[in-house]
């Protein structure tokens, strides 16, 4: 949205998108890492307090190699993966609440209505992985 249309910014439009679209994104990204690392993912959900640092330490979660190749599944998935395509209801609120607040000619109403993918710049991406 900023590099698309600085101008057309609205901090609150933003944050509504993003609390509507970062729970199944959550969900999401736990499901690839819970591929990679089940016995330390299990029984974890978007909705699971973080544990403290001591009691989930990643010692025994892999080779260093292993955790690059998550670091990679992570930026594959989050490059490709379409952020309306798993939440309907996210998607229509995004069409509903947000879209129909957006001049019409910002680049991210058409997104919002799904007449295109919502996909996360490549920077966002990169910050992300290294965030995770």
């Amino acid at each position: 949205w900023v590099d698309s249309a600085p101008d057309l910014l609205d901090i609150a439009l933003l944050e509504r998108a993003a609390k509507l679209l970062a729970p199944s994104l959550l969900q999401d990204l736990i499901a690839v890492g819970a591929k990679r690392l089940p016995h330390i993912l299990k029984g974890i959900s978007g909705n699971s307090l973080l544990p403290e640092v001591a009691a989930r330490s990643l010692q025994g979660c892999g080779t260093p190699s292993c955790h690059a190749e998550l670091f990679d599944e992570f930026r594959a998935f989050l490059g490709s993966h379409d952020l309306l395509s798993t939440d309907q209801e996210a998607s229509a609120a995004l069409q509903r609440d947000i879209s129909a607040n957006l001049h019409a000619d910002h680049p991210w109403r058409r997104r919002f209505c799904r007449d295109a993918s919502l996909l996360l710049p490549m920077g966002a991406v990169q910050g992300l992985c290294e965030s995770l």
